[in-house]
């Protein structure tokens, strides 16, 4: 912001060894670009710096501040804006524990195939996106550029004011974790940082407690003639949906997601023979139950496209799983990948693109690749 905002003090190393002066004077800078900017409350007015601590050991406590003080004058050089990677999801990746990464799941999606589903479910410069397992953004960073496109293509004279903000109101992204739902606002916000985004639409939940058209609490604060308060977001029924859903088994699943899944998709797991029962070896994955989950927030005839671990491919519940696919879908492709694209070797993925048929569509004789 301070490349484009002459207005805003420089964000400068801060020169304190109290923990809670630190911490203030950093929130400081943060308010006063709000203040100048007029905007950019979903990046400083979040509830993650409020459990932002600093160690009280003295020793750690001064590597810990002159790590971030590093930092702060770092930024003088780098414009991570003008980078096409996705440097946020690669940061983000990096601060995961490897243990903790291997058992939920939780890898960077590689550039390459977040734009091939992304390009394949887009169709449209109206399309509205929702990623339910957003992570630090990939996906939509991808839809972002998609959608931007799609609109010069049909309006070339079209400013690009009015284009980054029509494209952030349609994108939707949920997180169970505020930290990377945190993150994914900072990446949209990368895309024109002289734009402010007031609208941005990242909701920190579980995607199974959230139905379609329910109305949110967004996770950060904005300005009104009543005081700061929190926007209310509805998630509407979307035109895509996008994702690198957790590879998490059903062992490894949080109760409170357990429990909201059983009670979102009873009827339908029971249906398909697809309710965990572990001693029996029925063991889904959760990517499955997101699969279904979002099946309720797609308008007939729109599309979803997430890479997925490949291991139902090879089990006995992957054959019902299969027969919920072809009785609720048009599977247009599944694609094997077959060179791991996650640094763990025991984890295949798989792309599946998958089309909601209209009501009363007969599905029969659709192709699948």
């Amino acid at each position: 912001l301070e490349r484009h905002n002459r207005d805003l003090p420089r964000l400068m190393p801060i020169e304190m060894r109290d923990p809670e002066k630190f911490i203030n004077k950093l929130q400081e800078f943060f308010d006063k670009a709000v203040e100048v900017t007029g905007d950019f409350e979903a990046i400083f007015k979040t509830d993650i710096y409020e459990y932002l601590v600093l160690p009280e050991d003295s020793g750690t406590l001064f590597d810990v501040i002159e790590g971030i003080n590093s930092f702060i004058e770092d930024m003088d050089y780098y414009k991570l804006e003008e980078f096409e990677a996705d440097i946020v999801g690669h940061v983000y990746e990096e601060l995961i524990e490897p243990e903790e990464r291997h058992q939920l799941g939780q890898f960077y999606t590689p550039p390459a195939i977040a734009e091939l589903i992304t390009n394949w479910c887009i169709r449209s410069p109206d399309d509205k996106v929702l990623d339910p397992a957003v992570g630090s953004g990939t996906f939509l960073v991808k839809a972002y550029s998609r959608l931007k496109n799609l609109k010069l293509l049909e309006s070339p004279r079209r400013s690009d004011r009015a284009i980054h903000n029509e494209v952030i109101g349609q994108l939707y992204a949920i997180d169970i974790d505020s930290f990377p739902a945190h993150l994914t606002a900072i990446n949209l916000a990368m895309r024109d940082v002289r734009e402010p985004i007031t609208e941005v639409n990242v909701i920190t939940e579980d995607f199974f407690k959230v139905a379609p058209e329910q109305t949110v609490l967004a996770g950060y604060k904005v300005r009104t003639a009543r005081g700061e308060i929190r926007r209310e977001i509805i998630i509407p029924k979307v035109d895509v949906v996008v994702a690198n859903p957790p590879y998490t088994r059903w062992v490894e699943i949080p109760e409170k997601t357990k429990n909201a899944i059983q009670e979102v998709l009873a009827d339908i797991l029971r249906r398909y023979n697809l309710t965990a029962r572990v001693q029996q070896g029925i063991e889904p994955g959760i990517y499955i139950h997101f699969i279904m989950h979002s099946h309720k927030f797609l308008k007939p005839g729109g599309r979803l496209g997430m890479i997925i671990s490949d291991s139902w491919l090879q089990t006995d519940y992957g054959v019902d799983f299969g027969r919920y696919l072809l009785e609720n879908w048009k599977v247009k492709a599944i694609i094997d990948i077959s060179a791991r694209v996650f640094p763990v070797p025991l984890i295949g993925a798989c792309i599946i693109l998958l089309e909601k048929p209209y009501n009363g569509e007969n599905i029969d004789n659709n192709e699948v690749f």
